[in-house]
């Protein structure tokens, strides 16, 4: 994941933002310019994943897959918190000091 730079979600509104939107953002042209992070990366092709398989009439795979997305994805960002604090190690709380 390094040629991302940063695993993101970090945005004002990013815990906010409509998972299926790919306008809340300039995906396009962060992918273009090669200023995308993981996360909104992989929040952009899921998003498009989604479009792609309403159209085609496979709602049920979009809410199979939604929840694929959503408790991998989570687990990416949990990892990403531990080692931007260090990792904990012996199992403490990295939000106390």
């Amino acid at each position: 994941m390094s040629w991302f730079g940063q695993v993101g979600g970090l945005s004002p509104g990013d815990d906010a933002l409509p998972l299926l939107s790919t306008t809340n953002k300039d995906y396009r042209r962060m992918i273009r310019d090669n200023k995308i992070s993981i996360f909104d990366f992989r929040i952009y092709l899921f998003a498009r994943q989604a479009l792609m398989l309403s159209r085609l009439g496979r709602i049920t795979e979009v809410a199979k897959r939604g929840a694929h997305f959503i408790s991998t994805f989570a687990r990416t960002l949990r990892e990403s918190q531990v080692s931007r604090v260090g990792g904990w190690g012996g199992g403490g709380n990295p939000s106390r000091g």
